[in-house]
């Protein structure tokens, strides 16, 4: 007999975090299930933990060979995976008890494709926190029913988050839907693919999934700008003719591609054809549907539609500049400054008058003071230049 979950971990360098990952999903209260590890072979202590965990439950398939990357792992996953439904953790996150059983018996109450869930954002100083837009997700979807996702576009709005959720086996393979092989980012590729065939989509409002976002190793640390685009290109390939469904979908598709094309990566080390097709990418976006995009706050809204990198470099520039400048050490010395020279010179006055002798000194301390002056005036005229910076960065984007 099939189980009713095929689990899917592909494993590269994550021997920090694969006892507390394989440990959670041993411990689901649903049993039934079976647990395919496909290890990519890398010498750590991976082999060593999923042959403990192997050796102390028979529901654990590992496979220990290269197989060249995340998108072939999970691919021959799919191929081998006997489970009713296909569930994929990554290695170094971890997930609630009772999650396999929740989504499933979700999934079956409505025969659905894919049913989702939101997540934790987790941090390495264990804390943990539910973004905005995962909230907004909790809010607005039903879950009392099944729905495509054009009818809840939201659901393109958030990270892809592939892993808070399963997949209909039998769906799966009818639509051929795999991941690339090739490159990073592929769960955007998987995501928009699967959220865009599924006619039967079903929610649980309950997070279950802790995704770790500060794992060194990760993707998410080292971003890749050459291969954000090859998932992007790959995206805005899919609306070529289909104007209609790019119009009802941009306001959605907005949040995640500023985020991975504008606002992350550090445009000092741009090429210029980098920057080429990001104004490229900034042109598909109408100045409306940005601004009034509920789900990108206002500064990255600034930035987007400034539309250069050029112009978002400068920007960034002046804004860390002035971001010193008003720090309340420059303040403190500013200050400092002034007094003193004010001081200096009310003292000199008095010791000059009381002590003819010591003249001299006089072009000297007289000098003093008036550097002190001079960039105490120089602070507050730098701190009106960003103001006014500031104040042309906003023209150039109501323009």
């Amino acid at each position: 007999m099939n189980p009713k979950v095929s689990v899917i971990v592909p494993v590269y360098k994550v021997e920090n975090y694969l006892t507390q990952c394989l440990d959670s999903i041993c411990r689901q209260t649903l049993e039934d299930i079976e647990i395919i590890v496909i290890d990519e072979g890398d010498r750590d202590r991976c082999r060593e933990i999923i042959d403990y965990f192997e050796s102390i439950d028979k529901r654990i398939v590992s496979v220990h060979e290269k197989q060249g990357g995340y998108g072939n792992s999970v691919n021959y996953g799919f191929t081998i995976a006997k489970g009713e439904y296909i569930s994929i953790i990554e290695s170094d996150d971890f997930v609630e008890p009772d999650m396999l059983e929740k989504l499933y018996a979700q999934a079956t109450r409505f025969g659905a494709d894919i049913v989702k869930s939101p997540y934790f954002q987790f941090y390495n100083n264990e804390k943990e926190e539910i973004l905005p837009i995962i909230k907004e997700l909790i809010l607005q979807l039903p879950e009392d029913k099944c729905f495509p996702a054009i009818q809840y576009p939201i659901l393109f709005s958030t990270h892809p988050s592939i892993w808070a959720g399963l997949y209909r086996t039998e769906w799966l393979k009818n639509t051929g839907i795999q991941f690339l092989t090739k490159g990073a980012y592929l769960d955007i590729q998987f995501r928009f693919e699967t959220l865009m065939a599924a006619k039967k989509i079903c929610w649980v409002k309950t997070p279950f999934y802790h995704w770790r976002y500060t794992n060194p190793t990760s993707t998410n640390a080292h971003w890749n700008l050459k291969a954000a685009f090859e998932r992007w290109d790959f995206i805005h390939s899919q609306f070529e003719g289909k104007p209609e469904l790019w119009r009802s979908l941009s306001t959605y598709m907005l949040p995640e591609e500023t985020l991975n094309l504008f606002i992350r990566y550090d445009y000092k080390k741009c090429t210029q054809d980098e920057r080429r097709r990001l104004r490229n990418f900034r042109s598909l976006y109408s100045d409306d549907v940005v601004r009034y995009c509920p789900f990108v706050d206002d500064s990255k809204k600034r930035d987007f539609l400034l539309g250069s990198p050029d112009l978002l470099l400068l920007k960034r520039k002046i804004r860390r500049f002035a971001k010193k400048l008003k720090s309340y050490k420059a303040q403190t010395i500013v200050y400092r400054l002034f007094i003193s020279a004010m001081l200096a010179a009310a003292a000199w006055g008095y010791a000059f008058g009381r002590y003819p002798a010591v003249s001299f000194l006089t072009p000297f301390v007289y000098a003093a003071a008036g550097m002190c002056t001079v960039a105490s005036v120089m602070y507050w005229c730098c701190i009106l230049c960003m103001k006014c910076a500031g104040f042309v960065f906003r023209r150039l984007i109501a323009k």
